[in-house]
């Protein structure tokens, strides 16, 4: 793996506009060196080279982290809800803390909402639905339908389903709001007092 970074590569991948003109007389004293072509070729084209390696490593960093939030955030929505299920067990809806404020069980929550499926998306464009370049603006789509205008038209190239959701019992923390908040009590020992709420 190379780890020395040239000249020519360190100034390409911090360039920008104001240097462009230093950049063309690094260019130009690269071009007027006494190298053989075949290795000024390779000097330009590895240092040029070198801003894609570095955008592709990005890239997978990228890539990496968004996966890694993906399963934290699904992780915490796990944990959460075990530690909702441990605490309605022992009939508990809140624990006050001593660094943290408390943490407390919250409600199951039960939701539902209607959402229209286009079937004919070529018919409501052609009816004037698009935002651009004839892409179906499904928001209008909803706004008419919910208003009332052009409903039976709508209704035609669109059918309506009912979405159910339900969430679960989760824990939730409740850090406090002090500007002073730190974390120094963090490895304190003390147990903040239950509040046992049937």
């Amino acid at each position: 793996m190379k780890t020395i970074n040239y000249p020519l590569e360190e100034l390409l991948q911090e360039a920008n506009v104001k240097d462009k003109t230093m950049l063309v007389d690094s260019f130009k004293a690269i071009l007027d060196s006494n190298k053989s072509h075949y290795r000024i070729a390779d000097v330009i084209c590895y240092a040029i080279s070198s801003i894609d390696t570095r955008i592709e490593s990005i890239d997978e960093q990228l890539a990496y982290l968004t996966n890694l939030k993906k399963r934290l955030l699904n992780a915490k929505d796990i944990a959460l809800e075990a530690g909702a299920i441990a605490f309605n067990d022992y009939g508990i809806s809140k624990l006050d803390a001593s660094v943290f404020e408390s943490i407390t069980v919250s409600k199951p929550i039960s939701s539902s909402k209607k959402r229209l499926v286009v079937t004919n998306e070529k018919a409501l464009i052609e009816q004037g639905f698009f935002k651009y370049e004839k892409v179906l603006d499904t928001k209008r789509v909803m706004d008419e339908y919910i208003n009332g205008t052009y409903k039976e038209f709508i209704e035609q190239y669109t059918r309506l389903e009912n979405l159910f959701k339900e969430e679960n019992s989760k824990l939730i923390v409740n850090k406090r709001v002090s500007p002073n908040y730190t974390s120094a009590g963090a490895n304190d020992n003390s147990i903040g007092a239950a509040s046992w709420i049937i």
